[in-house]
């Protein structure tokens, strides 16, 4: 037997690991690690995820596991699919399927003990690979080849697949992405063509597959192949609230300047939202159409928009983060010089090495409150807020350099308070 990949090997070698396929063995069910953590670990990749497939019903393998004092949660019993919590490891375990019918959304499955029979309903080659416990790997439609020759290929006749479920139009460009080399030319014109049926897909679903290509570490060439195949027009159709639909090359340098630029610490704004905002760069009205995003994250592409024509300036940096915080002010900043690209490399060093020392330096804060009118004079009013708001915008375009002596006069010049308060301050 070929040896394994060190990382293969370490995890069959794991004793939570070993523990589970010994319970399964003992209830006389067969268990084999499945799809994405075999795959990348004959890549030499980190896996992320667990999935063991085993060759007994559903009801069946819960039996053994809760009867070996295996805690199970059953995350999608009626598909097959179960979770099992061994010592510090949490594993899907899905009972070997088949397909009855197909929608292109859904399917209804039946199980089986043929592990071809279960390999053949999966997407793409590279994922019906399994592995048992003993090492050997089973690869009954030459995945190992086209992992190696990086080629996202369909299992069987492309456009069936497809058929059976349309989210493998998206899938296909993801893997193409993460793993792809060359084009399997078949499988690619067959995606092509079905591109028209993305509207039957949920938009979580799609929103899921969309936010995972945003997050690779490149991903720009697969969004140009998408853009081409005509994926975004199928997803959005034409819309009103974008400007002229995906910006590609916005895209393109908005990634580049998050590589150039990194980041002064750890952001709490995912990047990949950033990436949204520059492929698409429209409203929010776009986005809440489109997606499925949490109320924060569409406030953040909604400010976005507000500030995306201030230019790239000391007082526009020190408003930005001053109103919105350092790490949209950062994600703002790099969109901003995204925009800059084309000036050359020693202007982009030059400003690259400017904003890291601005975010290095603590933001002041605005040293006035509404206690600190109120002790000079001004009473409880409308109007005493108003004033602070403007002291506060005329503080911002000082850069934080007024002290709170310098804002009381101006607040005194600017709006009448008690002669006697003036006297004693």
């Amino acid at each position: 037997m070929e040896k394994l990949p060190h990382a293969l090997d370490t995890l069959l070698q794991d004793g939570d690991v070993r523990r589970l396929f010994g319970v399964l063995r003992s209830g006389g069910a067969e268990g084999r690690l499945v799809g994405g953590c075999v795959r990348d670990a004959l890549l030499g990749r980190p896996m992320t995820d667990i999935d063991v497939a085993v060759n007994r019903p559903p009801e069946v393998v819960h039996e053994i596991l809760e009867g070996a004092g295996l805690r199970t949660i059953p995350t999608g019993l009626s598909h097959g699919t179960l979770t099992v919590l061994v010592g510090r490891l949490s594993i899907e375990i899905t009972s070997l399927r088949r397909d009855i019918v197909t929608d292109g959304r859904h399917a209804e499955v039946a199980f089986t003990d043929q592990w071809e029979q279960d390999a053949a309903r999966r997407d793409f080659t590279i994922n019906a690979l399994y592995c048992d416990e003993g090492g050997h790997i089973y690869d009954y439609f030459s995945g190992q080849k086209d992992l190696k020759t990086g080629k996202i290929r369909f299992i069987g006749v492309p456009q069936e697949r497809i058929q059976e479920d349309f989210l493998r139009i998206l899938r296909y460009y993801r893997f193409q992405l993460r793993y792809g080399k060359s084009l399997h030319v078949p499988s690619h014109q067959a995606v092509r063509e079905q591109v028209s049926h993305l509207h039957l897909i949920s938009t979580e679903r799609i929103q899921s597959e969309l936010f995972k290509m945003l997050a690779h570490t490149n991903p720009v060439s697969t969004f140009r192949m998408m853009s081409e195949d005509g994926v975004f027009r199928a997803l959005f159709g034409t819309s009103p609230y974008s400007q002229g639909f995906e910006n590609l090359g916005s895209f393109e340098n908005f990634c580049n300047a998050q590589t150039q630029l990194g980041s002064p610490d750890e952001s709490t704004i995912p990047f990949e939202l950033g990436r949204l905002f520059a492929l698409f760069q429209a409203n929010s009205s776009f986005f809440r159409k489109h997606f499925r995003l949490s109320r924060q994250e569409l406030k953040i592409l909604k400010a976005l928009d507000e500030v995306q024509s201030l230019s790239l300036t000391k007082a526009s940096i020190f408003s930005t983060r001053f109103r919105y915080g350092d790490a949209f002010a950062w994600l703002w900043c790099t969109l901003q010089y995204s925009k800059t690209l084309e000036h050359g490399e020693q202007a982009l060093e030059l400003r690259r090495h400017q904003l890291h020392d601005i975010f290095k330096v603590k933001l002041p804060e605005f040293p006035l409150q509404g206690a600190d009118l109120l002790a000079n004079g001004w009473k409880t009013s409308k109007e005493l807020g108003n004033l602070l708001k403007a002291c506060e915008q005329k503080w911002v375009k000082s850069l934080g350099t007024m002290t709170r002596e310098e804002a009381l006069r101006w607040c005194r010049k600017f709006a009448k308070a008690p002669q006697a308060k003036h006297n004693a301050n």
